[in-house]
């Protein structure tokens, strides 16, 4: 399960579990679901997840390729270290330091976007899962819905015949697919001239004596 998926899990938990005092009251009719069934026969679900791993081994293998371009840069001054002045070596540390921060720039960017398009591709899905379980509790008579698949801790025993997960499901996916949000098809990180690409570059190149 990724960061994203835990993250949506969470915020669906926060928002099934708000009514929490209104459930409280005398004879009131709750409700249950468990998020982690119901978030990944969600219409969509599916490939989004596969979109945001995709993407995400696409920024790991660019992450890569700067990490190595790096390496191969101070291997190469450490080659020739011993025939340079130390003026020379001065300049070339300081141009492997600037690389090294460049390419932790380019990484921590990637990311970013990365991270931002990801929650941008389940947003839409959450809001319809929000919509229908609100819709639900409506039409059904419940004071309040929880989530008992959340990690949090608020639901710690049920009564099973209480779990509506199949109901919202069956309604979920009756909605179909959710709209698309507005954002670009894929975070691509640019190209790079060779040297290329940053996972996590080596620590600081050696200085000259």
């Amino acid at each position: 399960m990724t960061s994203t998926t835990r993250a949506a899990l969470a915020a669906l938990a926060l928002t099934l579990g708000a009514a929490l005092g209104t459930a409280a009251q005398a004879q009131a009719k709750i409700g249950f679901v468990n998020s982690q069934k119901l978030l990944p026969q969600a219409p969509g679900f599916s490939d989004a997840q596969q979109t945001i791993e995709t993407e995400q081994e696409g920024v790991k293998a660019q992450e890569q390729r700067m990490s190595d371009s790096l390496q191969a840069m101070v291997a190469e001054y450490q080659k020739a270290q011993p025939t340079l002045t130390p003026q020379q070596r001065q300049t070339r540390e300081a141009a492997l330091r600037a690389k090294q921060q460049e390419y932790q720039q380019r990484a921590t960017a990637m990311e970013a976007r990365a991270s931002q398009h990801q929650a941008d591709l389940i947003q839409p899905i959450m809001d319809r899962i929000r919509g229908i379980i609100e819709q639900m509790r409506v039409e059904m008579g419940y004071a309040a819905i929880f989530d008992a698949g959340s990690q949090s801790g608020v639901v710690v025993a049920m009564d099973t015949t209480l779990d509506i997960t199949d109901k919202v499901i069956a309604r979920v996916k009756e909605a179909g697919p959710a709209p698309k949000a507005s954002v670009p098809a894929k975070p691509v990180p640019a190209p790079v001239s060779k040297p290329t690409g940053v996972s996590r570059p080596p620590s600081q190149p050696p200085r000259g004596r």
